[in-house]
């Protein structure tokens, strides 16, 4: 009988899987927490990023705008200072020729 027990016994005693413990549902519930958490911050520094990159290409803008307009006025002073320089030639030219 006792050979017949331990060959139960024996026979019994397959190797079985262990599992992981799985965590707790509050456990899980609080990663999740943390991960919207995260979530909303990201969202938060994106939208604070954005915003600033906005405000800098609008002074970007702002910038370019008065440098055409100095550009501007620095090409109409050119075009006056070569009429002049155009005049005083014909000047000296009438001058000689006389």
């Amino acid at each position: 009988m006792e050979f017949a027990m331990l060959a139960t016994l024996v026979s019994n005693s397959c190797p079985q899987m262990v599992h992981a413990p799985r965590p707790p549902k509050v456990l899980r519930l609080q990663g999740h927490e943390e991960l919207d958490r995260l979530a909303r911050e990201k969202d938060a520094v994106l939208v604070a990023v954005k915003g600033a990159h906005v405000e800098q290409l609008q002074e970007l803008q702002a910038r370019v705008l008065e440098l055409q307009a100095h550009c501007e006025t620095l090409e109409a002073q050119l075009r006056r200072a070569e009429w002049r320089q155009a005049d005083t030639a014909k000047e000296k030219d009438a001058a000689i020729d006389q």
